[in-house]
């Protein structure tokens, strides 16, 4: 019975074996005689621009299987085999521009492959490429398991019906350099694979038997797996298998792949132009010496895992809308993220109006009692006429949530007006005759004040409210937002500038100085301390000095005629200036507290001390802003280190050894600078002295993960440095044009330098490194960090107009 039954399904698979041969000699791939495609497309500039591609294929071939059947495509030597795998190759010859690509499509038609009982069979295909790029790893393959990756895959490694089975990517061949002519051939083999079909009498122990399968009714799956029954198969050899396989390039299906912010900045860094950063941007001195206006990368870091590139001069095609506001791209991190400088609210450049709805009836206001607003019906617009330094105040409310437009004309560009949500200013005019203020995410019951003044009773204002309806981002521009920003922030740096913390972005002890000699005081190299007073001594240990003579090497004084021990103890510093100590402190004490600089001998004695435990004045002003402006988009945003560069100038006439700050021989007629001294040939930058981007110091390193120097949010200011590398110049008769320009002054968070007051390195008015006492009031722009891997939305190009966005959603 066994021997009958043997031989009954060996009969079986014979008969099935040759009817499937016979059935799949027709099945043929054909490629597209001769075909050749030939297309133009520039995507926008931050697409990928596609050039000219062509595909050719010189060949029809048939397929012929004489033994197929389903197969296991990673047994060895399997995919080799012409009787069980039918191949055919195309070649294909590319010319693309540059980086940049095209795809291809392999796809199926005329496949309609069913039994008569209606399951489809599932033909896979294998589709690899050889040297098209620099490696035929760069392409799509339809096994994961094969020698390729998979660049986009739309269906899957299983060909049913027409659908399309993968598309692939053809690149340069980075390896050799070439960028046209991308010839080559795609190799494309069909099979029967045994995990995607299976025959009744092929099941094997594990598989779920569904009932009734042998009889060629059932239309289950298996284990994941098509089962077809004898019956089936052999009802194949009526139908028939055929169909084909194309190979094209189509208007269809070309990459629109949004490019990252530093794919972009990658495509259009200058390489070959050597910047002498002693000279201000904008200037060329020579062939290789161009002072810049343009896209650059850092000495130093081209080998860097991440270089830093970074914009220089007057630059136009660095900016950014993030948040709903205006950004500048400034230069790359080494973690591969981009620092952006605040740049102005994004200004619309199509605001749609709701100005038929928006009238009094649909907002509640508080009118001026003493100086009303006029409401006209017709125009839907607000009118008063101004009562000479009088404030005229309207009070709205509006009645559901959304964004808002105020836009409005002065008769005068003298008059003030001012916008404000409860106590908060939105924005401050004195001196356009006309604008729009945009009011973001206004909630039903805001109360919005709007303030009119005016020098002259024949001044009026005309101002109209409407609700925005239109809020695409790409509606958005940057030109000149900045500038004509209204509300950009003034602040001083610290509350005081008496004190050399007071260079701090955070700081912990303060030592203010104060002014004054005492006649007859006695004045010491050093002291001691017993515990409870201070001894000033001169050569000699535990002996009171009596040199009543402040010179370079006698700055310690009780400050009291003709003693010598005092519980606290004076230290000048700066001619008449000194700081007072207690407890012990000596100056070096002082320094490592103020800033954190010191010996090895210094740090191990405050091992225990917590530096950076009070936030400066413009820290805590930048972080506001970004808690009521930006918080949330932060998940957008790197946590990199924002410098605060406390160490001392090492070189120079005014470093620590030198100046007053040094007990053992220091000049009492020189103050001290700080480390962006250091970075100076003759005071400033060279070709071979560039700007640094590295923060040695840990507790200057502020960050939100950094423990040492903690922050509330990712967000920080420019270096002196970073101004450098913009195009400032480096003195008040060097000014330029650099991106970061405005006529105004900006805080950086570089310390410069401390004598009697303490001073920040800044940006002055005309465009040069200046510095400026840390209690002046000065403009601030933030700035921001993007991720590695940031994308733009599709369409922009950087220029003002135009600007790229970040794309958020």
């Amino acid at each position: 019975m066994e021997e009958n039954n043997n031989k009954k399904n060996n009969t079986n698979r014979q008969v099935m074996f040759s009817l499937i041969g016979i059935a799949l000699l027709i099945v043929a791939l054909v490629g597209v005689s001769f075909s050749f495609f030939n297309y133009t497309r520039t995507g926008s500039a931050n697409t990928l621009k596609v050039g000219r591609i062509s595909f050719i294929t010189r060949q029809n071939k048939t397929i012929n299987l004489t033994n197929l059947f389903p197969i296991d495509p990673t047994e060895t030597g399997v995919m080799d085999d012409t009787t069980k795998v039918g191949t055919v190759e195309i070649e294909v010859v590319g010319d693309t521009d540059y980086t940049d690509g095209i795809e291809y499509l392999v796809s199926a038609l005329n496949t309609n492959i069913t039994t008569t009982t209606g399951k489809l069979v599932p033909i896979s295909l294998d589709v690899t490429a050889t040297n098209l790029g620099t490696s035929s790893t760069n392409y799509f393959t339809a096994r994961e398991d094969k020698n390729a990756i998979i660049y986009k895959k739309l269906v899957g490694d299983t060909l049913v019906g027409d659908q399309m089975l993968l598309v692939g990517y053809i690149k340069k061949n980075t390896t050799n350099g070439t960028i046209e002519g991308l010839n080559g051939k795609l190799t494309i083999k069909a099979y029967l694979d045994k995990n995607k079909i299976a025959i009744s009498d092929t099941l094997e122990d594990g598989d779920i038997e569904v009932p009734g399968y042998a009889n060629g009714t059932t239309d289950e799956w298996v284990n994941g797996r098509t089962v077809l029954t004898t019956t089936e198969w052999n009802n194949l050899s009526s139908t028939g298998i055929s169909f084909q396989v194309k190979v094209e390039a189509n208007e269809g299906i070309w990459v629109e792949e949004p490019l990252t912010a530093l794919d972009i900045i990658k495509k259009k860094v200058n390489t070959t132009k050597l910047i002498d950063f002693g000279q201000r941007s904008g200037t060329t001195y020579t062939s290789s010496i161009d002072n810049g206006n343009g896209l650059y990368i850092l000495p130093g870091t081209e080998s860097d895992a991440n270089p830093i590139y970074y914009y220089r001069g007057a630059v136009t095609d660095n900016n950014v809308i993030f948040g709903g506001f205006c950004w500048q791209m400034v230069r790359t991190t080494n973690t591969g993220g981009i620092k952006m400088i605040y740049n102005g609210v994004a200004k619309r450049k199509d605001i749609v109006l709701e100005s038929d709805t928006m009238t009094d009836n649909d907002i509640i206001y508080t009118n001026d009692e003493e100086y009303p607003f006029t409401y006209d019906e017709e125009t839907k617009k607000w009118t008063n006429v101004g009562t000479p330094n009088k404030n005229h105040n309207f009070v709205f409310q509006v009645k559901t949530d959304g964004d808002y437009v105020i836009k409005y004309i002065l008769s005068s560009n003298s008059d003030y007006v001012g916008f404000y949500n409860g106590y908060t200013t939105l924005k401050i005019d004195n001196g356009a005759k006309s604008d729009e203020i945009v009011l973001k995410n206004i909630v039903q019951n805001d109360k919005i004040k709007i303030t009119y003044s005016s020098n002259n009773s024949n001044n009026k204002i005309i101002f109209e409210i409407a609700k925005v309806l239109n809020k695409k981002e790409g509606n958005y521009q940057c030109e000149n937002s900045v500038i004509e920003d209204k509300t950009l922030l003034t602040t001083i740096f610290n509350s005081n500038n008496k004190s050399m913390s007071d260079v701090g972005y955070m700081y912990n002890q303060i030592y203010e100085y104060e002014n004054g000699l005492v006649s007859d005081s006695i004045y010491g190299k050093t002291v001691e301390w017993d515990g409870d007073n201070y001894l000033v001594v001169d050569d000699t240990p535990n002996v009171a000095s009596t040199n009543k003579t402040l010179d370079a090497n006698h700055h310690y004084s009780c400050g009291i005629a003709d003693t010598s021990s005092c519980e606290s103890v004076r230290y000048y510093y700066y001619n008449k200036y000194y700081i007072t100590l207690s407890n012990g402190d000596k100056v070096e004490d002082a320094i490592f507290k103020m800033t954190g600089n010191g010996t090895d001998e210094t740090k191990a004695k405050w091992s225990e001390y917590k530096l950076n435990t009070t936030s400066s004045v413009i820290k805590t002003t930048i972080e506001n802003w970004f808690a009521n402006n930006i918080i949330s988009y932060q998940n957008y945003l790197e946590d990199t280190v924002w410098c605060n560069d406390r160490r001392f100038q090492t070189n120079g006439s005014n470093t620590l050894e030198s100046s007053g700050w040094n007990p053992n021989g220091g000049d009492l007629n020189k103050e001290i600078y700080f480390n962006i001294k250091t970075r100076f040939k003759n005071n400033w930058y060279s070709t071979s002295n560039v700007p640094s981007m590295t923060c040695p110091n840990l507790t200057d390193q502020f960050k939100v993960g950094n423990k040492y120097a903690k922050l509330t949010y990712p967000i920080g200011l420019l270096t002196a440095d970073e101004i450098i590398l913009a195009g400032a110049g480096g003195n008040t008769t060097d000014s330029s044009n650099s991106y970061i320009h405005t006529g105004n002054s900006l805080w950086s968070m570089t310390p410069y330098s401390y004598g009697f007051y303490s001073s920040i390195a800044s940006l002055g008015y005309s465009d040069f490194l200046s510095n400026e006492t840390s209690y002046n009031w000065y403009y601030l722009r933030p700035l921001i960090s993007l991720k590695m891997g940031t994308e733009f939305e599709t369409g922009g190009d950087g220029t003002g107009t135009n600007p790229y966005i970040v794309k958020t959603g």
